[in-house]
């Protein structure tokens, strides 16, 4: 019975996160992405290059959102006279550390928004680039050294996959 009451709060708590998360999507239209390692590890980085390969087939398949690599729109930027809008920014952020059995660590995806200055009303500081998080998702990472960064890689596809199922989702609401 006090499983059951504690399986349904989570449930309660993760749907209404999800939904706020959810309407914070709503209107989005734009999104560039970029993945980064911290640490430089002997055993456990994750290949960016098949990284990127990878994201890039997952972020090409949305039809409705418009996914750029951040260097990508970088370039349209620059190439352009007129000005484009400024997109949110889908970070991937990824940490990994030796064992001496293997690889753990995590990813911590983010999607940022940018506004206009402002400040903070207890101290009255300007804040001239503030940054909203509209939507998260992390995944803890573990295995052997050899496979570590396809599982990273396989991990992050997932989430980017979520990030559109959700946005997806929030494009219906009211």
């Amino acid at each position: 019975m006090v499983r059951g009451l504690i399986f349904a709060i989570a449930l309660v708590a993760t749907t209404s996160v999800q939904a706020r998360e959810s309407w914070y999507l709503k209107g989005v239209s734009d999104v560039t992405y970029v993945g980064s390692l911290g640490t430089k590890t002997d055993h456990c980085d994750v290949d960016m290059k098949a990284w990127n390969t990878s994201i890039d087939f997952v972020a090409n398949q949305s039809t409705k959102l418009k996914l750029w690599r951040e260097a990508d729109h970088a370039a349209q930027v620059r190439a352009r006279s007129d000005k484009l809008k400024l997109p949110e920014n889908l970070w991937f952020n990824m940490t990994t550390v030796d064992t001496e059995i293997g690889c753990v660590g995590f990813i911590d995806a983010e999607l940022g928004a940018d506004l206009k200055p402002s400040e903070m009303i207890s101290t009255g500081t300007l804040i001239s680039n503030p940054i909203v998080i509209l939507w998260t998702k992390q995944r803890w990472l573990s295995g052997p050294f050899q496979g570590f960064s396809a599982g990273a890689i396989q991990n992050s596809e997932q989430i980017m996959k979520e990030f559109v199922n959700d946005w997806t989702a929030s494009q219906k609401l009211p």
